[in-house]
């Protein structure tokens, strides 16, 4: 099976078609999936798009989508919106900031003053939208081939004093312990922390790539005009997280396996 593979695309649809158009997604004669590694929505401003997109490749049955932490904000922000929606409405929450509540705009049609004043119609419609009916329920936590592992962050582990450590049955983890796992730094856990798994590489996304060249290889900075922000390879990992909004590329590699 091929499998073309981005992450934290983050509604830039149209860096996600440039990149996969790039790869050979949409010519390519093998059986071939897309694997998204999470982060589908929010920032970008294309959100109606790729939330068409994504419904089109699952008709064809050929997205493999991992849900991300990005997913998680937006169930948390429909869940609380009553208790936050003043603290979204002036920019005081993390759903304006990490652009959850734009996302929930773009794909319901209504405007801010509309979204306070109608408070149960918004809600009603961002409930109903197919990003939470039908998108984010096809999502998983991880997906494995016979060499990779692919996930958001990491896999679920422990911390201790900032340092993580892979729960031996993390296969077997509760939705508490993936939750967590989406939050964390995929390259600092595998290539600071030690945490390898046999036989398996790793893909993840989450976490910017600049990081791992710049503070893992000592390769440029993580936000510097010379940051990279390629994909990171290295002994049991690869990351994936171009950091669209910010470098304006979405990474897609191709795997066979």
């Amino acid at each position: 099976m091929r499998y073309f593979v981005v992450t934290d695309v983050h509604a830039f649809t149209s860096e996600l078609i440039k990149a996969l158009t790039e790869a050979g997604f949409f010519t390519c004669t093998e059986e071939h999936r897309l694997i998204l590694i999470g982060d589908c929505l929010d920032r970008g401003k294309e959100a109606e798009k790729m939330q068409a997109f994504l419904l089109s490749l699952m008709e064809e049955g050929r997205l493999i989508l991992i849900k991300g932490n990005h997913e998680d904000l937006f169930l948390d922000m429909l869940e609380d919106y009553y208790e936050i929606r003043f603290d979204i409405m002036y920019g005081m929450s993390h759903h304006a900031r990490n652009g959850t509540f734009d996302t929930a705009l773009q794909l319901t049609g209504f405007s801010k003053k509309d979204a306070l004043s109608m408070t149960g119609a918004f809600l009603y419609a961002a409930k109903h939208t197919p990003f939470v009916k039908t998108i984010i329920p096809h999502a998983i936590d991880y997906f494995e081939t016979p060499h990779y592992i692919f996930t958001h962050g990491f896999l679920p582990s422990e911390e201790t004093y900032g340092r993580y450590k892979l729960l031996e049955n993390w296969r077997e983890a509760d939705e508490a312990a993936w939750r967590r796992a989406r939050w964390i730094n995929g390259m600092k856990a595998v290539c600071e922390h030690g945490n390898r798994v046999a036989g398996k590489t790793v893909v993840t996304g989450h976490f910017h790539t600049s990081y791992g060249h710049a503070v893992i290889h000592k390769n440029g900075s993580e936000f510097g005009s010379n940051a990279i922000f390629d994909p990171f390879y290295a002994d049991g990992i690869i990351a994936l997280d171009g950091c669209t909004a910010h470098s304006g590329k979405v990474n897609c590699i191709v795997i066979d396996d």
